[in-house]
């Protein structure tokens, strides 16, 4: 297990997740990473000087290696044809809070408006959506390898590809270790279910994962992990996790304040 600094990202989608995972903490606009599997310098070729491109949605490229990156987000709520509840709790959160936030600042100075997103997370719906989403990317590989193939005039032989993947579940997904009372909480990753496990070792046209979480203000760090047993092996030793079940904090409460302003 390696941590180490200073990986600056840019350039559209690049900049999406660089804007949501700054260590924010430091004078420098950097990411803070954990690696499992693979060194400083490798890793730094991966993260570094990003481009953006279609299918995957990101390339870099040093030496005669092309690195393409896709990302794609789960999280822990029911999803059907429409995509996930979460997101559209979300979106009817913000669209009552606007909509009583109109209505009451014209007579009122300030306004605090309190929302409670209702549906139910669950380790079955994180598990599913998760592999779900890998299965759906992990069938375009050949394709996107073709794409940058093509694009950048690479042998497809010097293509690899990593999965960027990010869990949108309101405030992560957690497990408490129940040996070390200590400790409140860890960060759940997918690769602790068994299946996910095996299905990421048998995907062989895939070189790794870069696991990032938004909703979980504590977790800004990015984890690279190798395609690899001992890489696996590696992460579940780093946060001590043994078995543990997965949880989650469920029916979040949201504030939002509006104050009225006087423009002389």
């Amino acid at each position: 297990m390696t941590r180490t600094k200073n990986f600056d990202m840019t350039k559209n989608e690049a900049e999406y997740i660089s804007r949501k995972y700054l260590n924010h903490d430091s004078k420098s606009p950097y990411l803070e990473c954990s690696l499992l599997g693979l060194g400083k310098r490798k890793a730094k070729r991966i993260l570094s000087n990003w481009h953006s491109f279609e299918s995957p949605d990101i390339y870099t490229k040093y030496d005669k290696t092309v690195y393409g990156l896709e990302h794609f987000k789960y999280d822990a709520r029911k999803r059907n044809k429409n995509g996930s509840q979460q997101r559209r709790d979300e979106m009817k959160i913000k669209q009552s809070a606007d909509k009583k936030i109109r209505k009451k600042i014209k007579t009122e100075n300030s306004i605090t408006i309190h929302e409670e997103i209702k549906s139910v997370p669950k380790p079955e719906y994180y598990k599913d959506n998760f592999i779900t989403s890998f299965k759906l990317h992990y069938s375009k590989i050949d394709q996107y390898k073709e794409n940058l193939s093509s694009k950048l005039g690479v042998d497809k032989e010097n293509v690899t590809i990593w999965f960027i993947a990010e869990d949108e579940t309101i405030l992560g997904s957690r497990f408490e270790p129940e040996h070390d009372d200590n400790i409140n909480t860890r960060p759940f990753f997918p690769l602790f279910f068994p299946e996910i496990e095996n299905l990421f070792i048998e995907s062989k046209n895939l070189e790794g994962i870069i696991f990032i979480s938004a909703k979980n203000p504590y977790d800004k760090t990015l984890t690279l992990v190798k395609r690899t047993k001992h890489s696996v092996k590696e992460l579940k030793k780093y946060h001590d996790y043994r078995g543990e079940p997965l949880f989650f904090f469920e029916n979040p409460q949201f504030a939002m304040f509006a104050e009225k302003i006087n423009v002389e």
